[in-house]
């Protein structure tokens, strides 16, 4: 599999468009561009427990496995916020290409981590949160283990509430008292 250059594609298109376009067509421009260029991914990306991430309303771990598309994964991603598309993506992409393309639009305070799963067990204090696996986090999710990082706490709950309503393992409630 061919990583896709995010940042050299983005890069162009709002070059091309601040040429020759006022700033009302630049926005249809790059929408329609963004479209086109989400009609071309057709590479096929893995899905299994190696992926899986917490708050996958699309593709629902650990129930879904098989290939994917780009274009598939993407608009789990975007459209529905699906934390294992997400993962998909940046493996795909990679993280650092996403940071990349990030400081050279100017959001200089924005950071990611490499995986919403790892970004998971950092928020636990799990001492492998870089490596930890689906079985792990699930099983933090569904621990009365206190968040590790409390500022964090929204996005932790936001992710338990999904695993609760979803049926999905990590559906006990949460000694942080997520609300």
């Amino acid at each position: 599999m061919k990583p896709i250059n995010i940042t050299s594609s983005f890069s162009n298109l709002r070059e091309n468009a601040s040429k020759s376009l006022q700033p009302s067509e630049q926005s249809l421009y790059l929408v329609a561009s963004l479209v086109s260029f989400m009609r071309s991914l057709t590479t096929e990306l893995e899905l299994n427990k190696s992926i899986s991430s917490l708050n996958s309303s699309v593709f629902n771990p650990p129930k879904l496995s098989g290939l994917v598309t780009e274009r598939t994964t993407l608009e789990a991603m975007i459209s529905h916020s699906d934390n294992t598309g997400t993962d998909m993506a940046l493996k795909h992409i990679g993280a650092d290409k996403v940071r990349e393309f990030i400081a050279e639009i100017g959001l200089h305070h924005t950071r990611i981590p490499n995986s919403t799963r790892q970004f998971l067990g950092y928020i636990f204090g799990a001492d492998n949160w870089e490596t930890i696996t689906w079985d792990e986090v699930v099983a933090l999710a569904e621990s009365s283990a206190s968040l590790a990082h409390p500022r964090t706490r929204a996005s932790c709950c936001a992710a338990l509430a999904w695993a609760r309503s979803s049926g999905t393992p990590a559906s006990r409630p949460h000694r942080s008292s997520c609300g």
